[in-house]
């Protein structure tokens, strides 16, 4: 599974493995407010807690039996939460997704997770990974097991991202097993100039037991919402220095996807949030993009 960030151009994402043998070390034990930085491949990444304000949701300890999934599915996601902070210039964007390949043929695709993020101007810290089978959970969270790497697929095409993939890699996953996963990525792109927007979707093609959204606005923010029908309202709360906006679904059946829809058009309920800008915001950021003419040389100016 892979995890996407804003981009000016197509993500390329790069899977390498680990090298495994018995010098591989021990999953990361680390106390709660420790942190680290790893440097591998000429890139990095954090491993530490997750950030103050996120509120950490809870996976229940069994599918609900009423629930989409409960008797035929081959892959079922627990849990899909999404929660950024866009207050002031900030944007960090936290992660939580639990995952279960309930066929045998899937247990490969669920030891293998990709997260894509820039370190021009972004930065990625993993607060865990982990595995529950048979009620229990345990930590599998080996840095030895993480590798960075990058890789311009649209080269060619003289168009280069800068995106850096982060391949973690779990051994041992089987059927029924339950993988999770938490990180944070702060950053965000400088060339968008605070103008991007939170866009989540509430549906994929496997069912999911419940998906959230949490976004963080400064408290005077006007703030712009287009939200699918489908997608009951926020629940929007408003303290000294924030609003909270969070959205909930639970529940939510597979979806087949027949492709072939016009660019506009997506089959799945989203919801997409941002500070609401007028077309005179708009052009500011535009003519910062290209600098003032400036005057030509003399002996140029002559020969013209």
């Amino acid at each position: 599974m892979t995890c996407q960030v804003l981009r000016l151009a197509a993500l390329a994402l790069c899977a390498l493995l680990a090298a495994c043998g018995s010098g591989t070390p021990p999953p990361d034990n680390l106390p709660a407010a420790a942190s680290k930085r790893i440097e591998r491949d000429g890139y990095a990444y954090d491993v530490g807690p997750a950030p103050v304000w996120v509120e950490t949701a809870q996976i229940p300890p069994q599918w609900d039996a009423d629930a989409p999934g409960a008797r035929d599915a081959r892959w079922r996601t627990w849990l899909l939460d999404k929660q950024t902070d866009r207050r002031g210039a900030a944007r960090t964007r936290y992660s939580d997704i639990a995952f279960e390949p309930v066929s045998a043929e899937l247990v490969g695709e669920a030891g293998k997770y990709t997260i894509g993020f820039n370190p021009e101007y972004q930065r990625l810290t993993i607060h865990a990974v982990e595995l529950r089978r048979d009620g229990a959970w345990s930590n599998r969270l080996d840095t030895g097991r993480i590798t960075l790497a990058r890789r311009e697929s649209d080269f060619e095409d003289d168009m280069a991202t800068g995106v850096v993939s982060a391949l973690i890699v779990l051994d041992d996953v089987r059927a029924g097993d339950v993988v999770r996963m938490r990180y944070t990525i702060d950053g965000e792109n400088p060339v968008l100039g605070g103008s991007d927007s939170e866009v989540a979707t509430f549906a994929w093609s496997d069912p999911i037991l419940e998906r959230r959204l949490r976004v963080l606005f400064d408290r005077g923010a006007d703030v712009f919402e287009w939200r699918s029908d489908k997608i009951a309202p926020a629940q929007v709360e408003r303290a000294s220095d924030r609003q909270d906006w969070k959205y909930v679904e639970k529940n939510i059946d597979g979806m087949h996807d027949e492709g072939g829809y016009p660019r506009w058009y997506s089959p799945y309920a989203q919801v997409r949030l941002a500070e609401r800008r007028s077309w005179a915001d708009v052009a500011t950021w535009a003519r910062s993009l290209y600098p003032e003419p400036q005057a030509l040389p003399p002996d140029l100016e002559q020969r013209l």
